[in-house]
C-alpha cells in the first residue's frame, strides 16, 4: 500500500464528507504552503496554520494527503490531522510550534492557554497547545471555537491517524502507478460535502478551491472515478446533480443553494449524464438508479432539445456576446477559439453528447423496460446530420458550423474528436480523424491531445487554446476502443496517466490541464491570462492545483491499463 508523501504548494487539505459532516456552507478548507510547513485557509479572512522553529530540509514526509501530513525528523515527528468538522488536531518535533498567522487586522484574545483569533466579521480561530499536542479549530463564536479545541486536544492522535490510513488500505492498488493512484484517491475523497439544503445526499464539486459548487459534467466525471472506490457515491453524485432540476426539465451548469440562488447559472452545460450514469451501474448493478436517471435526464434532454436545438437535430450552446474571457462557459471550453470569431454555432461537441446521450438512453431503457425507441430514431437523426453538415471530406475532419456564414467554421479542436466518442462516423471517417490524431504536425504531440491543433493558427498555452485537458483524452480513448484503435487507445491513456504522475512527482500536485509539449510547467500556462507567481487563487487562478475531475479520471485510466 501507498501513501502519497510529495508535499506541494497549492494542495488541498480539506474535511470530507466521508468521515463526518463537511458543509460548503460554512467550508473551511485550506491549501499547503509553498515556504513551509503550514496551511493556508480559505476563510473570509484569510488564515495560516503553519510548524516553525524547525528546518524543512531533514524533514522526511511519510503522507501528505487532502486531511492528513506526517513527517519525520531527527527531532521527532509533525503530524497534522483534519480531525473532524472544522478542527485539526497534530503534534510537532522538539524546537518546533504551531502558530497561527493572520492576512489583516484581527484581534488577539486568550482564553486561558487557549488564544483566539477573532477577525471581527463573525469568525472565529483558536488554537491550543500542550506539551507538543494542539489543536486548531475554526467556527462563528469564541465560545465555540474554545470548546472544539480543548476537546481536541485531548484526542487520540495514533488512533485519528489510523482513521486516514484505513481509506488508503481499504482502497489502494498494488502494481503500475500505485503512488499516483493513491493521490488521485486522496483528491477525490477531499472534493465531498454532506448533504445540505436542496441536496438530499453527498454531493461534490470541481476542486472546492476555488469552485464550491455543482458543475454537471464535473459531477459525471467523478462519479466515473469514484465507482471504483466507493460506487454508492458515485451514484450521489450523478442524483445531486438533478436536485438542482427545475420543472422544465432544465438543470443549470453551476448551482449553490436554493434554485434562485444568485450564483444558479441560467445555463446549462454538457449533457452527459446517461452515459456516466451508465459507467456507474456497470459496477452498482442498481437498477432503481438507473431508473431515477432515465426520468429525470430525460426531461433533461426535452429541455435540451427545446432550447438548444437549432436545426436538423443539431444543437448550439449559448455563447456570450460580451465576454471576451469565457465566451462560451456552457460548453465548459471557456476560451476556447472555437468561440472568437464566431456566436451561433451548430456546435459538434453539443451534437455529439446529445447523440451519446440518446444512444445511452435507449441502453438504459432496454435495461429497465421502458421505450427505447425514439432514442434510437433520434440517435440516427442526429447522426445522419453530424456527418452531412459537420464534416468536411477536403480535410477529412469535423467542424462546428456558423449559421451566420453559412459555412464551417474551420478550428481544429479537440471537440471534433467526439464523433469517436459518440460512435457517430462511420469506418472511413474514423479512420480519417484518426490520421489527423496521429499526426505529429496536429494532435500527436509529447503528450497528446491537445485542445487546439498545433499547426492551427490559434494553438496557444491558454487553458482551452492548447493544453491538454484529461477529460477529452479520456473521452477521445473510450472512442477509440469502441472503433478497434486498441493502440492508440491505449497510447493516449498511458500517455496521459505518465503526464499526470510526472507532474505529481515534481510539484506534489494533480493539476487542471498540462502542456502538450510538455515543456512548460502546468503552473507556469495560461489560464484567461497570464500566470503569476507565487501561487495565489486570491489575485489569479491558474491551473488549478488538485483538480477533482483530473484525478478522478486518472485512478480509472489507471484501472483500465491495470
Amino acid at each position: 500500500m501507498k501513501i502519497p508523501n510529495l508535499w506541494g504548494q497549492g494542495q488541498l487539505f480539506a474535511f470530507s464528507a466521508l468521515d463526518g459532516e463537511a458543509h460548503m456552507s460554512d467550508d473551511f478548507a485550506g491549501m499547503l504552503s509553498g515556504d513551509r510547513i503550514g496551511i493556508k485557509f480559505y476563510s473570509k479572512v484569510r488564515r495560516e496554520l503553519a510548524i516553525v522553529g524547525h528546518k524543512v530540509d531533514d524533514l522526511v514526509f511519510n503522507a501528505v494527503c487532502g486531511d492528513w501530513i506526517n513527517a519525520d525528523t531527527p527531532k521527532g515527528s509533525i503530524k497534522i490531522i483534519y480531525h473532524n468538522t472544522h478542527l485539526v488536531i497534530g503534534q510537532v518535533c522538539e524546537t518546533a510550534m504551531p502558530v497561527v498567522f493572520v492576512e489583516g487586522r484581527y484581534d488577539r484574545i486568550f482564553e486561558g492557554d487557549v488564544e483566539v483569533q477573532d477577525t471581527r466579521d463573525g469568525e472565529y480561530t483558536a488554537l491550543l497547545c500542550e506539551g507538543n499536542k494542539f489543536a486548531f479549530a475554526f467556527g462563528k463564536s469564541k465560545e465555540v471555537v474554545v470548546k472544539k479545541v480543548k476537546e481536541g486536544i485531548k484526542a487520540d492522535i495514533e488512533k485519528a491517524e489510523e482513521v486516514k490510513r484505513a481509506y488508503f488500505e481499504e482502497h489502494s492498488i498494488e502494481g503500475n502507478y500505485d503512488l499516483l493512484y493513491s493521490k488521485c484517491i486522496s483528491v477525490m475523497k477531499t472534493q465531498l460535502y454532506s448533504p445540505e439544503y436542496q441536496y438530499d445526499r453527498i454531493f461534490s464539486t470541481p476542486d472546492r478551491l476555488p469552485h464550491r459548487f455543482v458543475w454537471i459534467w464535473d459531477s459525471a466525471f467523478h462519479a466515473i472515478g469514484f465507482r471504483n472506490v466507493k460506487p454508492e457515491i458515485a451514484e450521489d453524485m450523478i442524483m445531486a446533480v438533478f436536485c438542482n432540476q427545475r420543472e422544465n426539465g432544465f438543470i443549470p451548469c453551476c448551482s449553490a443553494f436554493g434554485l434562485d440562488h444568485p450564483r444558479t447559472s441560467k445555463e446549462t452545460q454538457s449533457p452527459i449524464l446517461a452515459w456516466g450514469s451508465w459507467l456507474v451501474y456497470e459496477k452498482t448493478g442498481d437498477r432503481e438508479f438507473l431508473k431515477n436517471v432515465f426520468e429525470k435526464n430525460g426531461k433533461f434532454l426535452e429541455w435540451c432539445y427545446e432550447n438548444r436545438m437549432e436545426r436538423e437535430d443539431l444543437f448550439q450552446w449559448y455563447v456570450s456576446v460580451n465576454d471576451l474571457i469565457c465566451r462560451c462557459g456552457e460548453s465548459g471550453m471557456d476560451n476556447s477559439p472555437r468561440f472568437d470569431d464566431a456566436t451561433y454555432l451548430l456546435a459538434i461537441d453539443f451534437s455529439c453528447f446529445m447523440a451519446n446521450e440518446m444512444r445511452y438512453m435507449s441502453k438504459i431503457a432496454k435495461e429497465i423496460g421502458k421505450d427505447f425507441k425514439k432514442y434510437d430514431d433520434a440517435y440516427e437523426r442526429m447522426k445522419a446530420s453530424i456527418n452531412k453538415i459537420l464534416w468536411d471530406e477536403e480535410t477529412g475532419f469535423y467542424y462546428d458550423y456558423d449559421t451566420e456564414t453559412e459555412r464551417l467554421h474551420k478550428v481544429k479542436s479537440v471537440s471534433s474528436f467526439l464523433p469517436l466518442f459518440a460512435g457517430v462516423c462511420d469506418e472511413d471517417k474514423a479512420k480519417r480523424l484518426v490520421e489527423h490524431l496521429t499526426n505529429p504536425n496536429e494532435f500527436y504531440t509529447e503528450v497528446s491531445v491537445p485542445s487546439i491543433s498545433v499547426d492551427d493558427a490559434t494553438y496557444g498555452i491558454d487553458m482551452w487554446k492548447g493544453p491538454v485537458w484529461i477529460n477529452f483524452n479520456y473521452m477521445i480513448a473510450e472512442g477509440l476502443s469502441e472503433y478497434g484503435f486498441d493502440k492508440v487507445a491505449r497510447d493516449i491513456t498511458e500517455k496521459t496517466v505518465k503526464l499526470v504522475g510526472q507532474w505529481y512527482e515534481k510539484k506534489g500536485v494533480i493539476f487542471e490541464f498540462y502542456d502538450s509539449a510538455n515543456i512548460i510547467e502546468p503552473n507556469k500556462l495560461n489560464r484567461k491570462g497570464e500566470s503569476i507567481e507565487p501561487y495565489n487563487i486570491d489575485i489569479r487562478v491558474q491551473s488549478i492545483r488538485d483538480y477533482g475531475w483530473s484525478a478522478c479520471l486518472t485512478c480509472d485510466m489507471i484501472h483500465k491499463l491495470n
